[in-house]
């Protein structure tokens, strides 16, 4: 298994990217502990990944980075965007 991303979460990162003029980011995803809801997923755009993440590439040069903690809990995750 893996992570995938859809077009459509793919056209808002690019988008995100150009408006932050941040062509090279990575989005990292992960996964925190605590609360009283368990777990809490976090989403960010970074220049470097951490020098452990695992990198999945998609599309023309867009990546996204996890943490090998995180990605017992996000494998097999799609990631979407709807307005």
């Amino acid at each position: 298994m893996a992570i995938t991303i859809t077009d459509s979460a793919l056209n808002r990162l690019e988008l995100l990217k150009k408006k932050r003029q941040t062509p090279t980011a990575v989005l990292r995803i992960g996964v925190r502990g605590g609360g009283c809801s368990g777990l809490s997923y976090y989403m960010d755009l970074v220049e470097t990944p951490e020098p452990k993440d695992k990198i999945f590439s998609f599309g023309e040069g867009h990546r996204v980075a996890v943490d090998k903690k995180s990605y017992l809990f996000v494998n097999g995750t799609e990631i979407d965007f709807q307005k």
